[in-house]
């Protein structure tokens, strides 16, 4: 029985080179995920012998009709297929048939090659991992599981995971890439914030926001815990939504990871959310790259979110799971 492998690059500079044909046992085919670098397959024609399916993705200003008119518009003689926008399922499904041509004729392995413009595109061709958070927990040395997710995350991996109140949808937050991936993953506004979650406060520090004293009252009682500091940059205008989790994953992910991570609720925006952990894996299995499984969580009020200002002026944005007497109480002793 012939197996057929895949390999996914996730831009095409990590590629150093390609070979000039395909071979009995190399590439046989690769798939070009066209986003906003809607010239990708016509670049990697350029520099092979070896076809191309490429796949238009519905992405900027002109929904991927750019990236398809410049695929099938190559040159007679030049090996690039396309499919419809969006269509990854096909291209899969062609590669695969390619693939299983005479030896003779093509090579036995799939490259998946995606801008970065086109990452939502890629990930339909694979589910969306799912990982059991009692398995990390219950994990003995040398934590190849918790390593592997790290190194994951680090490499700019989505992944939805649960908090003390609900599923968020995240990554590494020092990434603009990580965020645009996660915009797509929730086909939210881009101009919507999104908080950003850590382990320990000191992860925070890169970021450089201004600690009021009634902010670092707040941080010193409520952190690890449910309530969200709405803070100022210390030397540019704006604001940055941030927050200490004492949730049991984040705690454990944060023993080798100290990048804080983007939350935002695990739906669809303007969709209901949903506790179900299978009605979240279905959601996103396809957009996605991995999903830390808690069972249902708890229903409970989201977190408090409480602005302060550089001249120490208290705001609470949202009343949660905290209430406005404790968050006034105890900020009071930074005033």
């Amino acid at each position: 029985m012939q197996r057929l492998s895949c390999r996914l690059i996730a831009h095409p500079t990590k590629l150093k080179s390609l070979p000039a044909k395909p071979s009995r046992n190399g590439i046989g085919v690769i798939i070009a995920i066209a986003g906003l670098s809607a010239h990708l397959p016509g670049v990697l024609a350029s520099m092979t012998m070896i076809p191309i399916i490429g796949v238009p993705v519905g992405c900027g200003a002109l929904t991927g009709q750019d990236a398809l008119y410049s695929i099938v518009q190559m040159p007679p003689g030049i090996p690039v297929a396309s499919v419809g926008i969006d269509n990854g399922t096909n291209a899969a499904l062609f590669a695969v048939e390619f693939c299983r041509l005479p030896m003779r004729r093509c090579g036995r392995k799939c490259v998946v090659i995606a801008h970065n413009s086109a990452t939502l595109g890629y990930r339909r061709f694979f589910m969306m991992e799912r990982i059991q958070l009692s398995s990390l927990r219950n994990e003995q040395p040398p934590y190849q599981l918790l390593n592997s997710l790290v190194q994951r995350i680090e490499d700019g991996a989505v992944f939805v995971y649960p908090t003390e109140t609900i599923y968020g949808i995240g990554g590494r937050a020092d990434s603009s890439t990580v965020k645009q991936k996660i915009i797509a993953a929730k086909t939210r506004e881009p101009d919507n914030s999104m908080i950003l979650v850590a382990g320990v406060a000191e992860s925070f520090t890169p970021f450089n926001l201004y600690f009021a004293p009634a902010a670092i009252a707040l941080a010193r009682h409520f952190w690890p815990g449910n309530l969200t500091l709405v803070l100022p940059y210390n030397t540019t205008s704006g604001t940055l939504g941030i927050r200490v989790s004492d949730h049991p994953f984040i705690k454990l992910l944060y023993r080798k990871f100290m990048v804080p991570v983007f939350s935002t609720s695990a739906n669809i925006s303007g969709t209901e959310y949903q506790n179900a952990p299978d009605a979240i894996y279905e959601t996103f299995k396809n957009r996605a790259d991995i999903m830390v499984d808690a069972g249902v969580l708890t229903a409970l009020l989201p977190s408090t979110i409480v602005s302060v200002s550089k001249n120490n002026d208290i705001e609470i944005i949202r009343e949660g799971i905290l209430s406005r007497e404790d968050v006034l109480a105890y900020s009071a002793q930074g005033l």
